[in-house]
């Protein structure tokens, strides 16, 4: 659809020729034009208010008698910023992988190595699994890719195809305990908040009419940052017993002076480090809709400046994937690579043979991001996918409510909508709001005090701002069918950069004290995804 001169192309998906231009009623600033429906010779296009559809039907539709999914073909010269013939998929030979199978009933997947942990899901009798780590003695090894993410199970109870000695020592999260409230609980107020309503369908992006755009042979576009599973923890306030006062005698016996009440001392917070996915690559060159596997490789630098880690840097460094709307996963962890770029030396981390064949679907996006355990990561996203923006998809809604805070978190973006429902190519500004869910759940949260929401944001192949300079979400409690569960909202959070069709602008979240694993919400007016340049270091790395 042509939202500005109003228009209706038909184009031929094979020869990519325009067979028919119609014309069809005046649409305005509210209608997307990303999304058709034809149905009894009538074609149906959204509006951004929420649950209008209109009609136009002042021109009968051109029904083809085939409706082949189109295929976009990208030309296969990589740009001049990307040369893939000079750095072809890496020739690292990788560590086969350690296989694990299960051979007793009923064995627990865990948040961390340890009974003291929650109890993620039921790993089924015989299935298979692969290693990616393990704990200090290797009693127990981390898994990743089961069907509720990646977790910890006990080795006593798995046959293991390999040396596990060769994995790589994972840190040992801090079980979360839940605190016993005391028998007077102190009530906090809780802000009376007006936010502005949000529509049930809000595509977050009004396309411009373009040319046939010719795709790159590198797969998508990259952006910003993604969540770190254990980014924030929340300060501890270690409090003293009290010290009992003795009975007087009938001597009047002073009662011994209370020893002075120590200061709190908040948990320091991790180092931060910089962590950018700089090229994604298919196989062979193919492109995003035939490719099914493809190697991805990180940098890591110690700040802006681009001064990159010491050549002997040894954290474990995972590479996160989310599909569409769903929250992310830890899927892999990389391999340090020595290279050498512009006369500069430094380490990369190679993920070889990822699965992206999700996306030779159009409407299937993949989202990479890179983390490292302990630290802070700051980070860019790379969209992998013909379609890099998230288009209105169906919110969530909660099956069950907890009121005690889960060991980890699933946290999604649920809306963004811009003041008065602007298009994206003229909002200044816009609301976010967004929902928890225990991790591999629909269960909200409704607990008291409120959990610590930060809301993250990186533009196109940039990194995300400093923990202090984000803003935190405002807890609103929403009621329906006699459930009550809170939402967060982040309101007047700047737009204006996707004013620009080219710039896409990247959201997510983290939730301070817990393991946090968020959707990344793309908002821009443009679907095609871009081929970045590649960092190169300020410098080589230092011994």
């Amino acid at each position: 659809v042509d939202a500005v001169d109003n228009q209706l192309f038909v184009i031929d998906p094979d020869g990519a020729q325009v067979l028919a231009s119609l014309s069809i009623a005046a649409q305005n600033p509210d209608h997307g034009g990303q999304s058709l429906t034809i149905s009894d010779n009538l074609i149906f296009v959204p509006a951004y208010a929420a649950g209008t559809v209109d009609i136009f039907s002042e021109a009968d539709c051109l029904l083809p008698t085939a409706t082949p999914t189109p295929t976009f073909t990208p030309t296969l010269t990589p740009t001049a910023t990307i040369t893939p013939t000079a750095t072809p998929s890496p020739t690292i030979t990788p560590t086969p992988p350690i296989r694990v199978r299960v051979i007793k009933r009923n064995v627990n997947l865990r948040v961390g190595p340890g009974r003291a942990f929650e109890i993620l899901a039921s790993a089924p009798y015989n299935s298979e699994y692969t290693a990616d780590g393990r704990n200090d003695d290797a009693s127990w090894l981390h898994v990743c890719c089961t069907d509720a993410g990646a977790g910890w199970l006990r080795r006593a109870l798995l046959q293991v195809s390999g040396d596990v000695d060769s994995l790589p020592l994972f840190p040992t999260p801090t079980p979360t305990h839940t605190p016993t409230p005391s028998t007077t609980p102190t009530h906090t107020a809780t802000p009376t908040i007006t936010p502005t309503p949000s529509p049930t369908f809000t595509p977050t992006s009004t396309p411009l009419p373009s040319a046939t755009p010719t795709h790159t042979s590198t797969p998508t576009i990259t952006s910003t940052p993604a969540p770190n599973a254990t980014q924030t923890p929340t300060p501890t306030n270690t409090r003293p017993p009290r010290t009992p006062t003795k009975t007087p005698t009938s001597t009047h016996t002073p009662s011994p002076t209370p020893p002075p009440t120590p200061t709190a001392t908040p948990t320091p917070l991790p180092p931060t480090i910089i962590a950018k996915v700089e090229i994604v690559w298919p196989h062979g060159g193919a492109p995003v809709t035939e490719a099914k596997l493809a190697n991805i490789t990180a940098h890591l630098y110690e700040d802006e400046q681009l001064n990159p880690v010491t050549c002997n840097f040894n954290g474990v460094v995972r590479l996160w994937m989310a599909k569409n709307n769903e929250a992310a996963r830890p899927i892999a962890v990389g391999q340090p690579r020595r290279t050498n770029e512009d006369g500069r030396t430094f380490v990369v981390w190679d993920f070889n043979d990822v699965d992206v064949s999700a996306a030779n679907d159009p409407a299937t996006r993949l989202n990479f991001f890179v983390t490292v355990d302990g630290f802070q990561t700051r980070h860019n996203i790379w969209t992998h996918g013909a379609e890099a923006r998230t288009l209105a998809p169906q919110q969530d809604r909660p099956t069950a409510v907890l009121k005690i805070m889960p060991s980890a978190i699933d946290a999604k973006i649920e809306i963004v909508w811009p003041h008065g429902g602007a298009p994206v190519t003229s909002a200044r500004l816009a609301n976010v709001s967004a929902t928890l869910f225990k991790a591999n759940s629909l269960s909200a949260l409704n607990v008291q005090p409120p959990p610590t929401v930060r809301l993250h944001w990186s533009i196109d192949n940039g990194i995300d701002r400093k923990l202090a300079q984000l803003p935190i979400g405002v807890p609103r409690v929403i009621s329906s069918q006699d459930q009550r569960w809170q939402m967060f909202d982040f309101n007047d959070i700047d737009v204006s950069a996707a004013n620009n069709p080219d710039t896409h602008i990247y959201f997510w979240l983290d939730v301070a004290g817990v393991p946090t694993y968020p959707n990344i919400w793309t908002h821009g007016a443009s679907g095609l995804t871009i081929a970045p340049r590649q960092d190169v270091p300020a410098r080589s790395c230092q011994p």
